[in-house]
C-alpha cells in the first residue's frame, strides 16, 4: 500500500482515511524492529519495556467491545494495555441520543478488556467460581487510552469530555511518528535495520504534510557546511527592482544608523 500511495495510485478520498494511515504506521511498528522503531515510540509515551517484551507484543487491530466500540488498535505489551484512538482529518465522536462520547465508551471498554486479558485476573475468575466473590481491585494490565492525531500541538478542548475520567490519558500525533524515523535515518543512514521500510513510511507521510517541524536552530548548521554562497535574496539578481540596491549595501553605504525612538515595527502590546 505505501508504493501505491507514494505513486498516486489510491484514490484521493482513500488517501484520507485514517483507517489507512492508521494500518500504514501500527503495520510498521508491528513488522519492523520493535527493539528500535516501537520501542522509541512508545518511550515517548511514558511506556519503557524490554525488547522481549517488545516482541511477545500483541497487535489488535479494530477490536470489538461488547457495546460496538471499535478503537483502532490496542498493543498488548508486558504489563500495559494500550488502546490507540487515530484521528487524521476527522475528530472524535460526540454524544448522540444513544450512544456516548466516543473517548468515554473507548475508555469504558478498555478498562473492562484491560482487566480480562491479565492472566492472573483469569485465574481469579475460576477461583471465585469456586470459592465465592473476592476483591479484584487493581488487578489486571494498566489500561492507557493513547490519542494520535494531526494536530502540531496538544489541544485540551479536544479531551475535556474525559479530563475526569479514572483512566491514563496520553496524546501524540502522527508528526512525531514521521519525526522519529527521520532522525533514525539521518543518524544510521543505510545501517539502520528496515531502512527501505523506514523511508518509503517517512516519505509518505511527508506526502500526508505530517511532516514534523525543525526549528531554525536545528537547521542552522546545515546552512552553515552547505551554503557558500549569500543565503538570502539578491538583489542584483532582480530584473524589476527599480532602485533598490538590497539592505545590505544600503546600510553599508551610511556612516551612522539613528535607532528609532519608538518601535517601528509591529507590536502585539496595545496601549489603553
Amino acid at each position: 500500500m505505501y508504493i501505491a500511495e507514494l505513486k498516486g495510485k489510491i484514490p484521493a478520498d482513500v488517501e484520507k482515511m485514517e483507517d489507512i494511515l492508521t494500518s500504514n504506521v501500527f503495520s510498521f511498528f508491528k513488522y519492523s524492529r520493535r527493539n528500535i522503531y516501537l520501542k522509541i515510540f512508545l518511550s515517548k509515551l511514558g511506556i519503557i519495556v524490554t525488547d522481549n517484551e517488545l516482541n511477545e507484543a500483541e497487535f489488535i487491530f479494530w477490536p470489538t467491545y461488547d457495546d460496538g466500540t471499535e478503537p483502532d488498535v490496542v498493543i498488548i505489551v508486558s504489563e500495559y494495555y494500550l488502546l490507540f484512538e487515530s484521528k487524521y482529518y476527522s475528530d472524535f465522536g460526540r454524544k448522540t441520543i444513544t450512544t456516548d462520547y466516543q473517548l468515554i465508551r473507548e475508555a469504558k471498554g478498555g478498562l473492562i478488556a484491560s482487566q480480562k486479558e491479565d492472566k492472573t485476573f483469569q485465574e481469579q475468575l475460576i477461583r471465585e467460581a469456586k470459592e465465592g466473590p473476592r476483591a479484584s481491585k487493581n488487578i489486571g494490565k494498566k489500561f492507557y487510552l493513547i490519542a494520535i492525531t494531526a494536530d502540531y500541538y496538544y489541544k485540551p478542548y479536544k479531551f475535556e469530555v474525559i479530563k475526569d475520567f479514572p483512566i491514563h490519558l496520553r496524546w501524540i500525533n502522527w508528526q512525531t511518528v514521521a519525526e522519529l524515523i527521520l532522525n533514525l535515518i539521518e543518524e544510521n543512514q543505510e545501517k539502520l535495520p528496515d531502512y527501505l521500510f523506514a523511508m518509503d513510511l517517512y516519505q509518505l507521510l511527508d506526502k500526508k504534510q505530517l511532516r514534523a517541524f525543525r526549528s531554525f536552530i536545528f537547521l542552522r548548521d546545515i546552512f552553515i557546511s552547505e551554503v557558500e554562497d549569500d543565503l538570502f535574496f539578491s538583489a542584483e539578481t532582480a530584473k524589476f527592482r527599480g532602485k533598490f540596491i538590497g539592505f545590505q549595501k544600503l546600510f553599508s553605504a551610511l556612516s551612522y544608523l539613528e535607532k528609532p525612538s519608538e518601535i517601528i515595527f509591529f507590536s502585539s502590546s496595545f496601549k489603553k
